[in-house]
């Protein structure tokens, strides 16, 4: 990594670059603080790498001293991303700024074996690269998102029940293979990290909520990403409902997920049936093919509707406790309208009385693809330390 990146400051002006775009000199010395001499001096460093230049000269300085000149990232350094879901995997590169460059989505024959799933990611980033004679050392750091229960600063996959994953020593292995730098995350926190840096207004309080074959989620509180005391905070298809008898993949019988997910909903239609033979971006096609169907099949469509009262009851919880600003729904079942009105006739009732919650309820289109790398671009920025108030 290059050393002008550790330099004192140049961390948080490439916070503010990521965060707010192009920015003079004297705007990122006031939104950071410092004297415009000390922004200068890291910026400086940064140009010299090619980290940064030079853009447009803004309006001339009424006093003494050089014209302003806004700050941009330079084009000649990326970042790239891994990212490994149930049903898809895929590895992208980006600018260092963030702009998208190009993305691959492949399917793992056998996600069990966690060696040869990140082998193969490593050999799809390398013909990415390959293909756009980009050379290695031009990659600054790549962002490694995986659902489940990950440790961020070991880089260990304590849980992830959907890859068949217990412990997994992710980083361990990922050094054996590849010589990046590398940054751990959950999926979730990722594209939350990725919603709060792209979003026109990044609230201090906010919820993502993914609905895909399992139900999970994401918590901003206070402007800090939350990971728990395990790294579980966000497991929001373990919570407890009163409805389900259903034994759940982590082993307690009554979890959210076997009533609410996309898997629930499968199995209530009866389409799990020999399930154990398809893949899951098998499954996750059977259940758009289900949803193409509620609207001439009532009886789908109340499923998908029950389904989608579970989640909003359960949301409720964290709108009562929490009072976030935006609650963002992503994931192929949210997608459904039947489900996601539901969800959201569910916490109508939050929206009454006098101590009414105002949050915004946005529903995202299935994706996150950029995420990686945003992560990467974020965790280069702030030196893995905070990251615009995230941890």
């Amino acid at each position: 990594m290059l050393a002008a990146i550790r330099s004192p400051n140049a961390p948080a002006i490439l916070r503010e670059l990521l965060g707010k775009g192009p920015r003079s000199r004297s705007a990122i010395a006031q939104a950071m603080q410092l004297t415009e001499t000390a922004v200068s001096r890291a910026a400086q460093r940064l140009i010299v790498e090619g980290v940064l230049v030079e853009g447009k000269h803004l309006a001339e300085r009424s006093g003494p001293g050089r014209p302003s000149v806004e700050l941009e990232f330079g084009p000649g350094f990326y970042v790239a991303g891994i990212g490994i879901r149930g049903y898809t995997q895929w590895v992208e590169l980006r600018r260092l700024g963030g702009e998208p460059i190009v993305s691959e989505h492949f399917a793992c024959e056998d996600l069990t074996d966690p060696i040869a799933v990140l082998r193969r990611c490593c050999k799809e980033l390398d013909t990415l690269l390959r293909a756009r004679r980009i050379p290695r050392h031009r990659v600054l750091n790549v962002g490694v998102l995986i659902v489940g229960v990950v440790d961020p600063a070991t880089g260990t996959v304590l849980r992830a029940e959907n890859l068949g994953w217990r412990r997994v020593e992710v980083k361990q292995i990922l050094e054996a293979i590849t010589d990046f730098p590398l940054t751990f995350e959950t999926m979730l926190n990722g594209m939350n990290l990725h919603q709060g840096v792209q979003a026109s207004k990044s609230p201090e309080n906010s919820l993502l909520v993914s609905v895909a074959l399992g139900i999970g989620a994401s918590v901003v509180v206070d402007g800090r990403i939350t990971h728990g005391s395990g790294f579980a905070a966000g497991q929001l298809g373990h919570l407890r409902s009163r409805n389900s008898t259903l034994r759940c993949v982590c082993g307690r019988v009554g979890c959210l997920d076997t009533i609410a997910s996309g898997r629930a909903i499968l199995r209530e239609n009866g389409l799990l049936e020999g399930s154990a033979q398809f893949g899951m971006r098998e499954l996750a096609e059977r259940f758009r093919k289900l949803s193409a169907t509620a609207r001439s099949h009532p009886d789908v469509a109340a499923a998908l509707g029950r389904a989608g009262h579970e989640l909003g009851a359960a949301i409720g919880g964290a709108i009562a406790l929490l009072d976030p600003g935006d609650i963002v729904f992503t994931g192929f079942v949210i997608d459904d309208d039947h489900y996601f009105d539901a969800v959201r006739d569910e916490l109508s009732w939050y929206r009454t009385g006098t101590s009414a919650q105002r949050a915004d309820f946005i529903r995202r289109p299935q994706g996150g693809e950029g995420a990686p790398s945003m992560i990467a671009a974020l965790s280069l920025a702030a030196e893995r330390g905070r990251i615009g108030g995230f941890d």
